[in-house]
């Protein structure tokens, strides 16, 4: 169970979950508020100043957030990277975004495929995950690193499925 109903059913039978404290250094903060925090701060602001921006590459680039924050920045202008780590360092976190476009645009071109591979055939398609998120516009243009597509098929049609597919120049990666 998660979310929510863990917490309800935690609730209902007397048991508190308490996490243990993390403690985090200042870069790995600084990435993780520049990926997912609401207000973001740049790297020259308040606490976050004197940030070694190498480790804030590497962090960025363990989690693979370089695009998400990339994407952040280049579409709201938060936060900003060029006045706080350089040109250099925002040109590799442009480079990123850019990168996580054009794989977002092959993307679109397979996903276009499997459209037309599921009308021709008849048989339903359930776009996954990222793809889904996308759909949903819960995930801005360049800011995932996503190099695949999931998808839900009926079990008895998968084989006659990947067969046009492989007809249509697919091949298998499994």
């Amino acid at each position: 169970m998660r979310g929510p109903v863990c917490y309800r059913l935690s609730v209902a039978v007397g048991i508190r979950f308490r996490p243990p404290r993390v403690s985090f250094k200042a870069e790995t903060l600084w990435v993780l508020n520049a990926a997912f925090s609401e207000n973001t701060r740049s790297f020259d602001d308040g606490p976050h100043g004197g940030l070694d921006a190498e480790q804030v590459e590497d962090t960025a680039d363990q989690l693979d957030l370089r695009a998400r924050i990339a994407a952040r920045w280049i579409t709201s202008g938060e936060p900003d990277i060029e006045r706080g780590f350089g040109t250099e360092v925002a040109s590799r976190f442009r480079a990123a975004y850019e990168a996580s476009c054009v794989h977002r645009a092959c993307r679109g071109m397979v996903i276009r495929e499997l459209v037309a591979t599921s009308r021709q055939t008849e048989i339903p398609l359930v776009f996954l995950k990222g793809c889904a998120l996308e759909f949903l516009g819960c995930s801005p243009k360049g800011s995932r690193n996503t190099h695949d597509v999931d998808v839900l098929l009926p079990r008895d049609r998968c084989r006659e499925f990947a067969d046009v597919l492989k007809g249509r120049g697919f091949r298998s990666s499994g």
